[in-house]
Protein backbone atom coordinates (compact mmCIF):
# COMPACT_ATOMS: atom_id res chain seq x y z
CA UNK A 1 0.00 0.00 0.00
CA UNK A 2 1.57 2.90 -1.01
CA UNK A 3 0.44 6.55 0.75
CA UNK A 4 -0.90 9.27 -1.90
CA UNK A 5 0.53 12.79 -2.03
CA UNK A 6 -0.87 15.68 -3.30
CA UNK A 7 0.42 17.93 -6.18
CA UNK A 8 0.90 20.26 -4.10
CA UNK A 9 3.01 18.54 -2.05
CA UNK A 10 4.80 17.29 -5.07
CA UNK A 11 5.46 20.67 -6.45
CA UNK A 12 6.80 22.14 -2.94
CA UNK A 13 8.98 19.21 -2.67
CA UNK A 14 10.78 19.92 -6.26
CA UNK A 15 10.96 23.78 -5.43
CA UNK A 16 12.80 22.83 -2.29
CA UNK A 17 15.21 20.67 -4.59
CA UNK A 18 15.46 22.48 -7.19
CA UNK A 19 16.71 26.03 -4.76
CA UNK A 20 19.19 23.29 -2.87
CA UNK A 21 20.57 21.99 -6.00
CA UNK A 22 20.86 25.85 -7.36
CA UNK A 23 22.69 26.93 -4.54
CA UNK A 24 25.08 23.50 -4.78
CA UNK A 25 25.48 24.70 -8.66
CA UNK A 26 26.69 28.59 -7.54
CA UNK A 27 29.33 27.40 -4.74
CA UNK A 28 30.74 24.66 -6.94
CA UNK A 29 31.09 27.63 -9.67
CA UNK A 30 32.67 29.71 -6.68
CA UNK A 31 35.41 27.22 -5.47
CA UNK A 32 36.19 26.14 -8.99
CA UNK A 33 35.39 22.42 -8.67
CA UNK A 34 32.50 20.19 -7.78
CA UNK A 35 31.88 17.89 -4.96
CA UNK A 36 34.72 15.58 -4.19
CA UNK A 37 36.52 17.11 -6.96
CA UNK A 38 40.61 17.73 -5.75
CA UNK A 39 42.43 19.86 -7.80
CA UNK A 40 44.88 22.57 -7.60
CA UNK A 41 42.94 25.61 -8.39
CA UNK A 42 40.79 25.14 -5.52
CA UNK A 43 39.53 28.57 -4.27
CA UNK A 44 38.15 27.32 -1.08
CA UNK A 45 36.51 24.22 0.66
CA UNK A 46 33.31 23.28 1.98
CA UNK A 47 32.73 23.36 5.52
CA UNK A 48 29.16 21.29 6.14
CA UNK A 49 25.72 22.67 5.74
CA UNK A 50 23.49 24.45 7.38
CA UNK A 51 19.35 24.89 7.65
CA UNK A 52 17.37 27.25 6.88
CA UNK A 53 13.72 28.15 6.56
CA UNK A 54 12.69 29.83 3.20
CA UNK A 55 9.11 31.23 2.90
CA UNK A 56 8.13 31.27 -1.07
CA UNK A 57 5.01 31.04 -2.49
CA UNK A 58 4.22 27.20 -2.01
CA UNK A 59 4.73 27.87 1.89
CA UNK A 60 7.89 27.49 4.24
CA UNK A 61 11.27 25.51 3.07
CA UNK A 62 13.11 23.86 4.97
CA UNK A 63 16.32 23.90 3.03
CA UNK A 64 19.52 22.39 4.08
CA UNK A 65 22.25 24.93 2.27
CA UNK A 66 26.07 24.11 2.18
CA UNK A 67 28.98 26.29 3.90
CA UNK A 68 32.50 27.07 2.67
CA UNK A 69 35.55 28.82 3.21
CA UNK A 70 36.90 30.98 0.56
CA UNK A 71 40.76 31.48 0.33
CA UNK A 72 41.99 34.61 0.29
CA UNK A 73 45.31 36.35 0.85
CA UNK A 74 44.69 37.19 4.40
CA UNK A 75 43.41 33.69 5.50
CA UNK A 76 39.68 32.60 4.56
CA UNK A 77 36.77 33.96 4.90
CA UNK A 78 33.16 32.35 4.67
CA UNK A 79 30.91 31.95 1.53
CA UNK A 80 27.46 33.89 1.19
CA UNK A 81 25.32 32.95 -1.23
CA UNK A 82 23.78 35.30 -3.68
CA UNK A 83 20.87 33.18 -4.87
CA UNK A 84 19.75 32.63 -0.86
CA UNK A 85 21.07 35.96 1.00
CA UNK A 86 22.41 35.28 4.48
CA UNK A 87 19.27 36.85 6.27
CA UNK A 88 16.90 36.32 3.70
CA UNK A 89 13.72 34.74 4.73
CA UNK A 90 10.93 35.19 2.31
CA UNK A 91 10.70 35.02 -1.07
CA UNK A 92 10.74 38.38 -3.09
CA UNK A 93 7.77 37.93 -4.29
CA UNK A 94 5.75 37.29 -1.85
CA UNK A 95 7.82 40.48 0.12
CA UNK A 96 6.02 42.25 -2.85
CA UNK A 97 2.63 41.07 -2.61
CA UNK A 98 2.64 41.55 1.14
CA UNK A 99 3.31 44.94 0.01
CA UNK A 100 0.85 45.44 -2.70
CA UNK A 101 -1.75 44.60 -0.40
CA UNK A 102 -0.72 46.75 2.46
CA UNK A 103 -0.91 49.22 -0.09
CA UNK A 104 -3.75 48.29 -1.31
CA UNK A 105 -5.80 48.37 2.12
CA UNK A 106 -6.09 45.35 3.30
CA UNK A 107 -5.66 46.20 7.50
CA UNK A 108 -2.90 45.31 8.99
CA UNK A 109 -4.50 42.66 10.93
CA UNK A 110 -5.28 40.69 8.39
CA UNK A 111 -1.25 41.30 7.05
CA UNK A 112 -0.01 39.57 10.51
CA UNK A 113 -2.91 36.47 9.48
CA UNK A 114 -1.82 36.20 6.11
CA UNK A 115 1.60 35.93 7.47
CA UNK A 116 1.41 33.53 9.95
CA UNK A 117 -0.41 31.25 7.73
CA UNK A 118 2.36 31.20 5.51
CA UNK A 119 4.49 30.96 7.55
CA UNK A 120 3.09 28.13 9.71
CA UNK A 121 1.92 26.66 6.40
CA UNK A 122 0.51 23.19 6.67
CA UNK A 123 -0.13 20.66 4.12
CA UNK A 124 -4.38 20.30 3.46
CA UNK A 125 -5.09 16.82 2.80
CA UNK A 126 -6.10 16.36 -0.96
CA UNK A 127 -9.81 16.95 -1.42
CA UNK A 128 -12.41 14.42 -2.69
CA UNK A 129 -15.29 15.09 -4.66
Amino acid sequence: MHEEISLGVLIHQHVRAAVEQAVHEELAAVLGVELYERSEARRGERNGTKPRTLTGPTGPLELTLPRARLFTPGGSEEWASKLVPRYQRRVRELNESVLAAYLSGLLHSRILTRGRRAANCKRAAPRTA
